[in-house]
């Protein structure tokens, strides 16, 4: 039996920089904790038993809601620790609830990232009050604990090739044009007009990015991928450029899969619209957007501190202006702007967000019970697919792939790599007290 079972898709960057300084934070204080797949989680809970169930964006896909559902119903304690944290009053219902039409929380807290999200949450469902605390964005601590270093992360990847790299983040919700009435159904609050735009941008973003790095053929680019597309990239805005030269792709299980050594490498920061901006800023790069219809959508504010261009033209010229000079005025009168949105959106600059969200679960944790035994091991027993489970492990055995060698590992296969969680406990352990 253990303590607390984070649960999660897979190992990939943005969970585990949210999760990692939690986890060091909570084993330093003797608290036993283990990782598993969100698509075998009954089978993992049934094997460990665990006090408390521990997630990141617990709304944020309807597998994750369902499972919480079953759950938090059948007597589990969930801590959930949100993965966004620019709520505004206009899309407050996807924020605070996602794929959860219940309106019912099904966790015991919701780890938010400011106070602004909590009153806007407040506002409308006054009655989540003793379920929300405020600790911080866990995520972006490391941008005030960590240098990065851009000779060092040159050097570590090879490449000194290039004199000029420009980094660009691909748009996740480019994914859901691809089935819109699945989204918008289970969405219904989310604007039609935005999908709308976004099949008629699609192609124009496709276009210009393939121009952009075809016209530039001495400079690098990074080309950032969504989590969402992971191991489908061509079905993202940079399907035409995968094959140029000068075009390395990163990914969250690919190559240079911290988003932060990505953004630390590059001179200027490129997307559609991507939270990653944020991140850009505090390593101080300048982001530029590209949005070729217009720009009047319903958005995250984090548009408001960059440079948004239409076309092409517009963006080699602000490229060609910035590598003269290495500055731009216009960029630069939005500093003030660029840093009241992070300092309303992150909550705390002190690096100890983590601290302030295993705090809260150190304290959930000794009110937690485990279900009885034999309360939930029917129940569990019910939810698993056997079959799916038996696959699962296989796939995470050596000997598999070596047996089927043009095979790629599938998503749901990948799980947590004792060699990833030591590579990040090892970049946080100075950090972490």
């Amino acid at each position: 039996m253990i303590d607390i079972l984070n649960l999660d898709f897979f190992a990939f960057d943005r969970d585990m920089h949210i999760m990692a300084p939690i986890r060091i934070y909570l084993e330093k204080r003797g608290i036993r904790l283990k990782m598993g797949n969100l698509y075998v989680a009954e089978f993992m809970i049934l094997m460990h038993r665990p006090k408390l169930i521990l997630v990141a964006n617990a709304h944020g896909d309807y597998i994750t809601h369902l499972l919480l559902k079953f759950l938090y119903k059948i007597g589990y304690n969930i801590v959930n620790i949100n993965s966004e944290g620019n709520f505004h009053d206009e899309y407050q219902k996807t924020y605070v609830w996602g794929w959860n039409n219940d309106f019912i929380l099904y966790h015991d807290k919701m780890l938010l990232w400011n106070d602004q999200s909590k009153q806007i949450t407040l506002k409308y469902y006054p009655y989540l009050s003793d379920k929300l605390e405020v600790c911080g964005a866990t995520g972006f601590d490391r941008y005030y604990l960590f240098n990065y270093e851009t000779h060092n992360i040159r050097k570590k990847y090879n490449l000194n090739t290039y004199k000029k790299v420009i980094g660009i983040a691909s748009f996740g919700s480019f994914k859901t044009i691809t089935n819109v009435e699945y989204h918008f159904n289970n969405n219904p609050d989310y604007p039609r007009s935005n999908y709308e735009l976004f099949i008629e941008d699609y192609p124009k973003i496709k276009t210009i990015y393939h121009d952009l790095i075809y016209n530039n053929p001495d400079i690098l680019f990074i080309l950032r991928v969504h989590p969402e597309f992971l191991n489908d990239n061509k079905s993202s805005e940079f399907a035409e450029c995968l094959e140029f030269s000068n075009v390395l792709v990163s990914s969250t299980i690919g190559f240079m899969p911290d988003v932060a050594e990505a953004i630390a490498v590059s001179d200027i920061w490129i997307s559609y619209e991507s939270t990653t901006s944020m991140e850009a800023w505090l390593l101080n790069k300048l982001v530029l957007y590209i949005n070729p219809t217009r720009t009047d959508f319903m958005r995250e504010d984090h548009h408001k501190g960059v440079l948004i261009c239409k076309t092409l033209t517009e963006l080699e010229q602000l490229i060609t202006l910035f590598y003269q000079n290495r500055t731009n005025k216009e960029y630069d009168s939005l500093s003030a702007i660029r840093d009241r949105i992070v300092s309303r959106v992150v909550g705390f600059s002190d690096g100890k967000n983590h601290e302030r969200a295993a705090k809260v679960i150190l304290e959930e944790l000794k009110v937690a019970q485990r279900p009885p035994f034999f309360k939930t091991i029917f129940q569990l027993i019910r939810k698993i697919n056997w079959v799916f489970v038996l696959k699962f492990y296989i796939h995470k055995t050596s000997w598999y792939f070596k047996l089927r060698p043009n095979l790629s590992k599938p998503t749901w296969a990948l799980t947590e790599d004792k060699a990833i969680y030591s590579k990040y406990k090892q970049i946080y352990k100075e950090y972490i007290n």
